[in-house]
This record gives structure tokens, C-alpha cells and sequence, in this order.
């Protein structure tokens, strides 16, 4: 099931997800749930393949001073807007103006093309290539998105247990050479 943050936190709340996986939205919720960081990447932005930058290798958040960034439906992805309104103020020393809402990553995409915005993405999102639009990374490495698993207080039992226990334990190198060595083929 695909869900955007705000409906994994509903499906959460409902009892028809067990564990979601969102980005830094998810803090905002910790006295509700419990959160872990699974991950930190990278940002990339996504401009229109006109746009002045997008020949460059990398852009600087401050580059995009005066740019429209698209907007994210705070329903769908809560907290998202003030990130990325944070993001600049921090490192480009600027306040965005923002354009939108997208109410998908598709639609992000289109607002990017048609409306001549621009988007913060995390590298997990970089690899997608739509027409009209060019993904750079972005310079300004402090720019990153955490990715958290979130699941409901006291509901951590059985397969739920097992899966988080997985996604978190960490392989030793000793352990990986065993798992190697025990997985020949003899």
C-alpha cells in the first residue's frame, strides 16, 4: 500500500497499518507513536529544464532565492512545507514563496513544468525522469530528509515485533562474513 504520510498516520490511527514508514512529519507525532529513524539522505530539486540552473551539476539553496517551491497539501504531508520554509531560511537565507498544493509526487512534477516551480526532493525520489523537468543535487549536504518507521504505542507484538527487530538490527561485518561463508553453495 502506497500512502502518503498524513494517510499512513490515519491508517495508523485506525488500526488498518500496523507500521508506516514517513519522513520527519512523523516527530511531530512522538507522544502519539512511536518513531525511529530508519534513514537520513540527500535532497535534490527538481526544475523546470528551462530553468537557468539546470545545466549545473549541483545547486545551492540560495541560488533559488525568488523561485516559487511547490506546495504540499498539509493533510497529505504534514510538516512538509515548514521543512522545506526552514531549509531555506537556514541555509539560503531566504523565505520561500510557495505554489500549490501538489497533491502528489506526479503532480509536483507537473506544477514543476507547467507553473515553472521548483521542488526540494529526497534522494529516494531522484531517480524518477519526467518530461519537462531536470533532478540535480543539491550542494548544500545539510539539507537532508529523515526517514522514520511509526507505529502505534503498545502494539508491537508477534510478526510486528520480528519485522522491527529486522529492520533494525545491524549486521556485524563478522555476521555478514558467516551469513556469506554459510550461504555457499557446497
Amino acid at each position: 500500500m502506497d500512502l502518503f504520510p498524513g494517510e499512513q498516520i490515519i491508517a495508523l490511527r485506525a488500526g488498518e497499518i500496523d507500521i508506516g514508514i514517513t519522513n520527519d512529519s512523523g516527530e511531530l507525532l512522538a507522544g502519539e507513536f512511536y518513531t525511529r529513524k530508519l534513514a537520513e539522505m540527500g535532497s535534490y530539486i527538481a526544475l523546470p529544464e528551462q530553468h537557468r540552473l539546470a545545466t549545473q551539476d549541483r545547486v545551492r539553496l540560495s541560488d533559488l532565492k525568488g523561485e516559487f517551491f511547490v506546495s504540499w497539501d498539509s493533510q497529505q504531508a504534514p510538516g512538509l512545507d515548514r521543512q522545506v520554509e526552514a531549509y531555506c531560511k537556514k541555509y539560503g537565507k531566504f523565505r520561500p514563496k510557495f505554489h500549490g498544493p501538489a497533491q502528489s509526487l506526479a503532480h509536483s512534477f507537473e506544477l514543476v513544468v507547467n507553473e515553472n516551480t521548483v521542488s526540494i526532493l529526497p534522494a529516494f525520489a531522484s531517480h524518477h525522469s519526467p518530461p519537462g523537468v531536470v533532478i540535480l543535487p543539491l550542494a548544500d549536504t545539510e539539507v537532508t530528509w529523515k526517514i522514520l518507521v511509526i507505529w502505534q504505542r503498545g502494539r508491537a507484538g508477534g510478526a510486528l515485533k520480528a519485522l522491527l527487530d529486522a529492520l533494525f538490527t545491524k549486521v556485524t561485518p563478522k555476521a555478514k562474513e558467516a551469513k556469506r561463508h554459510n550461504s555457499r553453495p557446497t
